[in-house]
């Protein structure tokens, strides 16, 4: 059985990052973070999560601004310029897995922008 560190890889880098790379990865967003914080106090998180599998995210974050200023603003990357969020790139914006999963645990009611603003802190 996988822990719930494994599972939540899986569910949100793994599947929702299209630049997650498990042999590289030492630094995880701070999405990825608060999910992981969340995951931990709410078991109920990592099942909804288990939903999100196989399922397409929206082609543009319908959560973006509060995104922006609760989840991008306190990461480890968005100082020097997140790569992620470089609206140049093309096919616009791809933004990391932490970012599409709570993007649409959003959408799905899942999570509450209160829990966002509330309970975000830096790396």
């Amino acid at each position: 059985m996988r822990s719930r560190s494994e599972q939540l890889e899986r569910l949100v880098c793994a599947e929702h990052c299209r630049f997650f790379k498990p042999w590289e990865e030492t630094h995880r967003c701070a999405a990825y973070q608060w999910l992981a914080r969340r995951v931990q106090e709410d078991g109920d998180v990592l099942e909804h999560l288990h939903r999100l599998r196989g399922r397409r995210p929206p082609p543009v974050l319908r959560h973006d601004d509060l995104l922006s200023r609760t989840q991008c603003s306190r990461c480890a990357y968005f100082p020097d310029g997140c790569r992620y969020r470089d609206p140049s790139r093309d096919g616009g914006p791809g933004p990391c897995g932490g970012l599409v999963a709570v993007d649409m645990l959003l959408d799905r009611n899942a999570l509450d922008e209160g829990a966002l603003s509330c309970t975000a802190r830096a790396p």
